[in-house]
């Protein structure tokens, strides 16, 4: 997985800035099965230009265009296809995730996303599995649903990832005291 892809997944063609650090991050751990990452193609866009006609209100926390309204929709078609209840835009580990899974196996988040909420949202065990769920491009016949999950040693990635930063914090702190 290259780390341009990436910003497509993640930024839906509006990447004013993208963060390429953490991009780069994600593409590692892609690339060194960290995480596992897995796209689908699954639901024609010309039914979700036909979903956008149907929004009649839009709603949840800041500004929410028709069509990122009409992916929420498509993600929670999604996961009732998996047997699986959501909610939209719950309170979650101080965050507010566009689709939850009341059982806390998924999250779905529509449009552009940041793409450290795979990491952040990893983290808690009860999350197997990320979508992410982009604006389509032009060329699309169809939207896609890209797929990320804890893999081998995400565990011990993580672990040793907060060792790094508090030993740097530390050394950090000895020097200013």
């Amino acid at each position: 997985m290259k780390t341009e892809d990436l910003k497509h997944v993640f930024y839906s063609g509006y990447d004013v800035s993208p963060d390429w650090e953490i991009l780069d991050e994600l593409s590692t751990l892609i690339n060194d099965g960290i995480i596992f990452y897995k796209k689908e193609e699954f639901y024609l866009k010309k039914n979700y230009y036909d979903l956008i006609d149907q929004v009649k209100t839009t709603e949840g926390l800041g500004p929410q265009g028709k069509g990122h309204m009409a992916l929420k929709e498509i993600a929670k078609e999604f996961l009732a296809e998996q047997g699986l209840e959501s909610s939209t835009e719950p309170s979650f580990l101080g965050a507010h995730p566009d689709i939850l899974s009341k059982d806390f196996s998924w999250i779905v988040e529509c449009g552009t996303t940041v793409p450290v909420s795979i990491l952040f949202f990893l983290r808690d065990e009860r999350i197997k599995n990320i979508g992410i769920l982009p604006y389509p491009y032009e060329d699309e016949k169809k939207l896609t649903l890209h797929v990320f999950s804890r893999g081998k040693n995400f565990d011990q990635h993580v672990t040793s990832r907060i060792v790094r930063l508090r030993t740097a914090f530390e050394k950090f702190h000895r020097k200013s005291s």
